[in-house]
C-alpha cells in the first residue's frame, strides 16, 4: 500500500486531487507498517501470548488513525517540496501518529528484540540481528520521509539510499 501508493502520487501529474488522494493512501499504508512490524516481532520471539493485550490495543490505536487517514486532520493537503511535484502536507493528528505509532510502536519493539538478543544464542541470534539491522536501516530511512511533510527540506536521497541498505540487510 505504502509502496505502491507513493508511486502512483508521483505519477499524478497536474492533477493535485489524484495526488492528494495517493498521498493519503501512502500514510494510510505507513501506518500500518508499525503494528504489523509489532505484531511480527512478537510472534517471532514468541512473545505474542505475553502482549495480547497490548497488540490489541495497538491494533485499536492504529484503527483509529486509519479511520481518519484520509481526512485533513492527518493529511491536509499536497505541495511541492525539494525534487518532487507533491508531497502530503501533515494534519494536525499526524504528529501523534509519529509519536505514539510510529515511533513509540516501533521503539517498544526494537527493545524487545534487544532483550531477546541478549538472551539468545545461536540461530536465533544471528536471525534476531539481521531483524535489528533491517529494522534499524528500514525504520530510519523511513523517518526521514517524516520532515518533509512538516515542510522541513533535508536531502530525501539519504532516506531512498538507507532504504536500499534495508532490503540488503
Amino acid at each position: 500500500i505504502w509502496s505502491g501508493s507513493w508511486y502512483l502520487m508521483l505519477l499524478a501529474g497536474a492533477d493535485a486531487n489524484r495526488a492528494l488522494f495517493f498521498a493519503r493512501l501512502l500514510n494510510l499504508g505507513a501506518t500500518l507498517i508499525p503494528v504489523f512490524y509489532l505484531h511480527w516481532v512478537s510472534s517471532l520471539i514468541n512473545h505474542h501470548k505475553i502482549s495480547k493485550r497490548l497488540i490489541v490495543l495497538c491494533y485499536i490505536v492504529t484503527a483509529i488513525f486509519v479511520a481518519i487517514s484520509f481526512s485533513d486532520l492527518y493529511v491536509s493537503g499536497v505541495r511541492p517540496i525539494s525534487l518532487f511535484p507533491y508531497w502530503p502536507i501533515a494534519g494536525t493528528i499526524h504528529q501523534l501518529f509519529l509519536a505514539v505509532g510510529y515511533f513509540g510502536f516501533v521503539a517498544y519493539t526494537v527493545a524487545m528484540i534487544i532483550k531477546e538478543l541478549r538472551v539468545s544464542t545461536g540461530h536465533k541470534k544471528y536471525q534476531l540481528g539481521y531483524v535489528l539491522a533491517g529494522s534499524f536501516f528500514g525504520f530510519i530511512g523511513g523517518a526521514t520521509n517524516f520532515p518533509l511533510m512538516y515542510d522541513f527540506s533535508v536531502v530525501q536521497p539519504v532516506g531512498l539510499l538507507v532504504g536500499i541498505f534495508a532490503t540488503v540487510a
